[in-house]
């Protein structure tokens, strides 16, 4: 049986593809029928086709290549909004804008807040549900919100103004669009102008040597607060609904001057010592016999081999002289003691010989000098 022969196309197609040729660029025409057809059969080369040769060369010969690389570092960056920038914001700015800057300052996205309704406000839960419809993950999830903004968002969406709002605003733009259904709040179509606004008449700087301040600038805010209060990674990723720790804490993550600064000045205090404290300092009690303040260890100071006392010392202060006088005058008297109730006087007059000894040695010991504060 003969064997069937290849066509030219065919032919054609089986080199390209032994070459690695996975594209083919090219405009059907006379003359590469029997190409296009054999090219069509091969499982492994993609045929494109152009509207004009110019094309298809350019394209097969990567126009590219000759580009440098894209740069895709951002323009600008966002900053952090103070607490002291937000009060005086919500402050100044109307009573529905002030609601809208505090959901936004929640973690909200502008799309996911145009597209909240009042039956989205979880009371029970006090937070809002999110739709995977349009949330930005397109997963369903939950914002949890403090209580007070829950019971003001429900009181402002139930007195139907956000619909009032959304309907003048649309009839004031001539759109043909009708207002959402029970809308929570107002979101107007270019909040980032509303807040320039906003930020004028409240006095904030929008540019700063930190960034600038724009609408998805408050997702940054609140993301930083969450931080700034000592929260732990996955509970700021969590609210801020990110995917990777990354993007929580080296996208929105910003340093704060005043906290370094207040870093730089504790580590300088720990380093350089400029914190003085006294490490044992005794005290005399008033009315009292004298008594350290700070406990502190004695034992170089006298022999452990100590009698025990038999009324040696005397109950009230005296003079140095009369207590030196007093405990000469009752040494024979411990020593009588001890050898009438041990009956081994011997060993406890040598240890009373040390004890004296070392008395006379050291006389004060340098972790238990007291300092005689009744002046003071």
């Amino acid at each position: 049986m003969a064997e069937a022969k290849l066509t030219g196309g065919e032919a054609l197609a089986q080199a390209l593809a032994r070459a690695g040729v996975d594209f083919v660029f090219g405009i059907p025409g006379g003359g590469q029928y029997e190409a296009v057809d054999g090219l069509y059969g091969e499982s492994t080369i993609s045929y494109i086709a152009t509207r004009h040769e110019q094309a298809a060369s350019y394209m097969a010969d990567d126009p590219l290549k000759g580009m440098a690389p894209f740069d895709v570092s951002p323009q600008s960056r966002r900053r952090a909004m103070t607490p002291d920038e937000i009060r005086l914001l919500l402050a100044t700015s109307p009573p529905d804008r002030s609601l809208l800057y505090e959901l936004v300052l929640s973690g909200l996205r502008a799309n996911e807040l145009r597209s909240l309704t009042a039956d989205d406000l979880d009371l029970d839960r006090c937070g809002v549900n999110l739709d995977a419809e349009w949330t930005k993950n397109r997963q369903e999830g939950f914002q949890p919100l403090y209580p007070d903004l829950v019971q003001r968002l429900h009181r402002f969406a139930a007195s139907g103004e956000p619909a009032e709002l959304c309907k003048k605003a649309l009839k004031r733009g001539g759109s043909k669009r009708s207002a959402p259904p029970n809308p929570l709040l107002y979101v107007p179509s270019q909040p980032a102008r509303i807040l320039d606004k906003d930020l004028e008449v409240a006095g904030i700087t929008k540019v700063t040597p930190m960034g600038k301040l724009d609408f998805h600038a408050s997702r940054v805010s609140y993301i930083n607060i969450l931080l700034d209060r000592g929260v732990g990674v996955r509970e700021a990723q969590a609210p801020a609904r990110h995917s990777t720790p990354e993007m929580t804490m080296n996208v929105y993550g910003r340093t704060r001057e005043e906290k370094l600064s207040e870093v730089v000045s504790e580590m300088a205090e720990s380093v350089l010592g400029t914190k003085k404290c006294a490490l044992c300092v005794h005290k005399l009690a008033g009315g009292s016999e004298r008594q350290s303040a700070t406990p502190c260890v004695t034992e170089g100071c006298a022999s452990s081999k100590l009698a025990p006392a038999v009324g040696l010392e005397p109950h009230t202060e005296v003079s140095g002289e009369k207590a030196k006088s007093s405990q000469n005058n009752a040494k024979p008297k411990q020593i009588s003691a001890l050898e009438q109730s041990t009956g081994k006087g011997g060993k406890q007059k040598n240890a009373l010989s040390i004890q004296n000894q070392d008395i006379a040695e050291h006389p004060k010991c340098a972790t238990c000098v007291q300092l005689d504060l009744s002046e003071d």
